[in-house]
């Protein structure tokens, strides 16, 4: 964690805590002037920066920070447009894409034109099955396991809930999160359990019902 990082989120919680005790205090007689206003407040700040330094508050909330940070990273935000499958759904899905713009080498000569449209599976197969599973559901992560067998451990593991640190004690190999939903959407993924693998120069999508 950067020291920048950090004094941004302590100067957004001073900016709270200052804004929400000039609320709740009782200011008796209004005055003309208010002294912590007439003060510069990057001063303020580092004063009371100091103050948590020598009463210890200045590392409880680094601690409080860093631990939300790593409690993130372990587990994201789970997609909450992911629901269980309750019902079988398959589909074929083309990875080809269009070029939306000429591709160059590095003298300036194109090799690949403007609105050319190939498939990256005739150049590079996709080696290993992806499953998107909910990573707190016991019954996904069951299923998951007969899945990795059928596929003799070739496979890629794609949560998109739960613990990344937990799955990869239950497997015993990388787990990837779907951050952001970027894949599902991608293949147009509702519902999990579900499947992607490659079917000739296409790829399968598979939904399960467990």
């Amino acid at each position: 964690m950067t020291k920048k990082w950090l004094l941004q989120y302590v100067l957004s919680f001073f900016i709270l805590t200052l804004t929400v005790s000039l609320f709740a205090e009782d200011v008796g007689v209004y005055g003309e002037t208010y002294p912590i206003l007439e003060e510069d407040f990057l001063q303020f700040i580092q004063k009371r920066i100091q103050i948590m330094q020598e009463n210890g508050n200045w590392k409880k909330i680094q601690n409080q920070v860093q631990q939300k940070v790593k409690d993130h990273a372990d587990r994201p935000i789970l997609l909450s447009n992911i629901t269980k499958a309750t019902k079988k759904r398959e589909w074929l899905f083309d990875p080809s894409i269009t070029l939306s713009h000429d591709l160059k080498d590095h003298e300036g000569r194109v090799f690949a034109k403007q609105g050319t449209t190939f498939n990256p599976l005739k150049m590079v197969s996709l080696r290993n099955a992806l499953i998107f599973f909910d990573g707190d559901d016991d019954k996904e992560v069951s299923w998951v396991k007969r899945k990795i067998a059928m596929f003799q451990s070739k496979t890629k593991l794609i949560l998109v809930n739960g613990s990344i640190s937990d799955s990869e004690k239950t497997f015993k190999q990388k787990i990837y999160f779907d951050q952001e939903g970027r894949l599902t959407q991608h293949f147009n993924i509702e519902h999990t359990p579900a499947l992607v693998y490659q079917k000739d120069l296409l790829l399968k999508i598979e939904e399960f019902v467990i």
